[in-house]
């Protein structure tokens, strides 16, 4: 009671700077959803002032894969200590060629010193070097993976940049996506979870 006590004198009348940029898996099929271990924490979004348009009650998980959201190739999002994980996962005979992501509405995107930055007029967001790997006979193995990252009219398109590897086992593409620069807060402001 005292903590909402405590914002009972705040002002009604308050302004939050905001920006949105869309991300767009290019060509994906995106109907094959795969949650893991479920949230007791639901969450609402209330867009606009029509209900129609509300989202209520959403389940909240550790992880989400979009599974075949390209021939052959998982994409997995997850809660990761204080960062937001995801990961492509290709199988045996995959094309990480199909791999594609369009953003629109940045302000600027550009790789530096192999990180992804992504800018916007409330801060940036950080997609560190991605993480390449295989797992063959119980050995982890490394394969050198980058951005490539192309202007194609009012977006940005991404894709991913791998060395020679064993295309008869699984592979692993693993960036960490930083919020803090995004959230212009150095502290938890953020609860870590993927929600649909």
């Amino acid at each position: 009671w005292a903590h909402i006590h405590k914002y009972k004198s705040l002002q009604h009348n308050f302004s939050v700077n905001w920006h949105r940029f869309d991300v767009e898996f290019a060509g994906a099929n995106l109907s094959d959803i795969k949650p893991k271990n479920q949230f007791i924490t639901k969450y609402n979004f209330y867009k606009g002032n029509l209900p129609a348009k509300w989202h209520t009650n959403l389940k909240s998980f550790e992880s989400i894969t979009y599974q075949n959201i390209y021939p052959s190739i998982d994409w997995r999002i997850e809660s990761l200590l204080q960062t937001v994980k995801h990961s492509f996962i290709l199988k045996p005979g995959s094309d990480p060629n199909n791999i594609k992501i369009n953003y629109s509405h940045t302000d600027a995107m550009r790789i530096e010193k192999g990180n992804l930055i992504i800018s916007s007029s409330v801060g940036q967001i950080i997609e560190q070097k991605p993480l390449a790997y295989q797992i063959i006979n119980n050995d982890t193995v490394l394969v050198e993976c980058n951005y490539i990252l192309r202007k194609n009219k009012q977006k940005f398109e991404l894709s991913y940049l791998l060395s020679k590897y064993n295309e008869a086992f699984e592979l692993v593409i693993d960036p960490i996506l930083v919020f803090s620069t995004y959230s212009g807060s150095q502290g938890d402001n953020f609860g870590f979870t993927a929600t649909y």
